[in-house]
């Protein structure tokens, strides 16, 4: 009787893990290969990716897949998807992810939609953070996740940190490009300082950060792209320190409510029409400039925006 009843309890513990635990989570590998010298491996709740000691330490790059298409009401469709990385089965468990000196890149997608995640590191060595790599990550931890981007990546690609619940970002001095959409809707940020070493922020950059209140640096950037700042309603300073801007994109800070003046603290290559499509659909309403380049800024900033007149001071 004893032993029937020991084998039930083992049965009745079985089908309760198996109802807690997703049986592909069961089944699921928990470390391999990710790249040409790169490994993984799952620990608890974190995730290692480290470098075996021989080939390029290039992470691969990883698609995103629909899972499910759900029909609604009106003709709609909604889509549900999935990455083919190899640990898609700890998604929503993984809280840390730990990359290791010797991995040299950072793959498309590899971390994106990993919902509770709260730590990152990334070492010296990487030199480029993928397309969408972070993408939404973070989504069920209210209190955002922090990294450091280090100064060997040369470009934060298209959409790497969009949509994440990204609470502070520091960027070391020698990335060069900020892409497309790199920290769009990432509504945790308050603050971003833009390195010396950045030239370029490309379009959306940071459009749609509802909580970025300042954004200050750029000793050497030459372009602001489309939309940039856009829909940004806490941002209240924008002071950028180049020498060598020579184009804001249309439409840069397009509904920024709470920005009414621009500094810059160096002479430009901003031509006046470059300038009146940057700041359509903006409440500027003032341009702080070096002292001895009133007259040059006059010229530049001339006219009216949108039914305002912006008035260029010291």
């Amino acid at each position: 009787m004893r032993n029937s009843l020991r084998g039930l309890a083992v049965i009745l513990s079985m089908s309760f893990c198996l109802s807690v635990f997703p049986a592909r989570i069961l089944s699921a590998d928990s470390k391999g290969t990710c790249g040409d010298g790169v490994k993984w491996e799952i620990e608890g709740d974190k995730l290692s990716i480290s470098y075996t000691g021989s080939g390029t330490g290039v992470m691969d790059n990883y698609n995103d897949e629909i899972e499910e298409k759900i029909d609604k009401a009106g003709g709609d469709e909604e889509y549900i998807y999935h990455y083919n990385y190899p640990w898609q089965a700890y998604r929503n468990s993984i809280s840390e992810v730990i990359v290791s000196e010797g991995v040299t890149t950072i793959g498309n997608h590899a971390f994106a939609m990993l919902t509770n995640l709260k730590k990152v590191a990334i070492p010296e060595g990487v030199t480029l953070i993928g397309k969408e790599a972070f993408e939404q990550s973070g989504s069920v931890n209210p209190e955002g996740f922090d990294v450091v981007i280090p100064g060997t990546v040369t470009s934060i690609c298209d959409y790497a940190f969009n949509g994440a619940y990204l609470r502070r970002v520091v960027i070391k001095n020698g990335v060069a490009s900020i892409g497309e959409g790199a920290f769009m809707d990432c509504n945790l940020l308050t603050s971003i300082v833009i390195p010396a070493s950045v030239v370029t922020i490309g379009n959306f950059a940071f459009y749609r950060c509802k909580g970025l209140v300042k954004v200050t640096g750029g000793a050497k950037l030459e372009k602001i792209g489309t939309s940039a700042f856009a829909f940004c309603p806490k941002l209240k300073t924008f002071v950028i320190t180049s020498g060598v801007l020579n184009k804001i994109g249309a439409y840069a800070f397009n509904e920024d409510k709470k920005l009414t003046v621009i500094s810059i603290k160096k002479t430009t290559r901003l031509s006046g029409t470059g300038v009146e499509k940057s700041l359509k659909g903006s409440f500027v309403k003032k341009v702080k400039v070096k002292a001895n380049k009133v007259k040059r800024y006059k010229k530049v900033f001339k006219g009216s925006v949108t039914g305002r007149t912006v008035t260029v001071k010291r």
